[in-house]
């Protein structure tokens, strides 16, 4: 039995006067092939991490990731800290380390860029981050890991 993907909407294709190009789009993951002149044209596009068309964000703030849903770790409390600024601060027995990085991961993914990081008055590590006119800090607060997100 014959199958044609075009008709599904997996295979799609483009073609120019130079490039011919057919690709197979499968949820987040696209394979492109084709013909540019006299090569051949080979793409993967696969993205970093989990599949960011579930990506849970932050209410007040609809494009930083939000941690607590990102790594399953508990919500303690939110604090308004002014009208531009969000404390979250979760439960530091429910995130697991290495969870820690795959957020940071994520940011740089969501095209935040790490701007500094500092030690606070209590020498804990405090990770600085922005994209456009958010800024988010993540790091330990007492027996907490805080996420604070501005508007700056």
């Amino acid at each position: 039995m014959d199958y044609d993907l075009s008709q599904s909407g997996l295979l799609d294709s483009m073609e120019t006067s130079d490039l011919t190009l057919m690709y197979f789009k499968n949820y987040d993951i696209i394979v492109a092939a084709g013909t540019l002149g006299s090569y051949v044209v080979v793409q993967v596009n696969i993205p970093f991490g989990d599949s960011n068309n579930n990506l849970t964000t932050y209410e007040k703030f609809p494009t930083v990731p939000d941690f607590g849903k990102f790594t399953s770790a508990k919500l303690e409390i939110t604090s308004s800290i002014s009208s531009s600024s969000t404390m979250y601060k979760y439960d530091i027995s429910s995130v697991e380390s290495d969870k820690i990085g795959e957020y940071m991961d994520l940011l740089v993914s969501e095209g935040f860029s790490n701007i500094g990081n500092f030690l606070d008055s209590k020498g804990n590590l405090v990770l600085n981050y922005t994209k456009d006119d958010i800024g988010v800090s993540i790091g330990l607060m007492g027996e907490s890991f805080a996420v604070m997100v501005s508007s700056i």
